[in-house]
């Protein structure tokens, strides 16, 4: 039986940018990839490839790597014409994404996920305002913001997409920049 170090493993996905892409890479370009500079190579254990499928493409025997569709939550009011809007661009680019939708009017924010929302979004004291509509009391803080969205919650700026794999988060006004989230090569 193999070990699998997981340090060596992350540091061999470290070095193959095609994971996190759809260009082509050679499976020489895996193994070379996947052995530390100061250990010999397994030779009977290629790396692992989690989340992918794999095909033979072309005459040289190219490794195609297809990236899994990102997930997206996408809270959302049903009333809200910036909503709908992102909703319809989601599914006119189904191919790019899943997605799930949290009707944040029938939602009761917990201070956790409120303040993961505002780290995603990288708000601090100085801007987290833009998490909250024009018609909201004005915040000093991170703190007052997450007091007022758990007793408030349709003050909160909508539609905001997360994508949890890539820790992105934005709030799509105006709509189109949901496409942020839908490219593939966006860190």
């Amino acid at each position: 039986m193999v070990d699998i170090d997981p340090k060596r493993v992350a540091e061999a996905r470290k070095r193959i940018p095609a994971w996190h892409t759809n260009q082509p890479f050679t499976l020489s370009s895996v193994i070379k990839a996947s052995v530390h500079p100061n250990q010999p190579p397994m030779s009977n254990c290629p790396p692992p490839i989690p989340q992918m499928s794999r095909g033979v493409t072309g005459v040289n025997s190219m490794v195609t790597a297809t990236t899994r569709k990102p997930h997206l939550t996408v809270y959302h009011n049903p009333s809200c014409s910036k909503c709908k809007e992102v909703l319809s661009i989601l599914s006119e680019k189904s191919h790019l994404a899943n997605w799930s939708v949290i009707d944040y009017m029938g939602h009761q924010f917990s201070r956790d996920e409120l303040y993961h929302i505002i780290d995603l979004l990288q708000l601090d004291d100085s801007n987290v305002q833009e998490l909250l509509r024009s018609d909201a009391e004005e915040v000093e803080t991170v703190e007052e913001a997450v007091n007022v969205l758990t007793h408030q919650p349709q003050l909160i700026q909508r539609p905001i997409v997360i994508d949890e794999e890539r820790k992105k988060a934005v709030i799509c006004r105006p709509p189109s920049l949901i496409m942020g989230l839908l490219d593939p090569n966006q860190p």
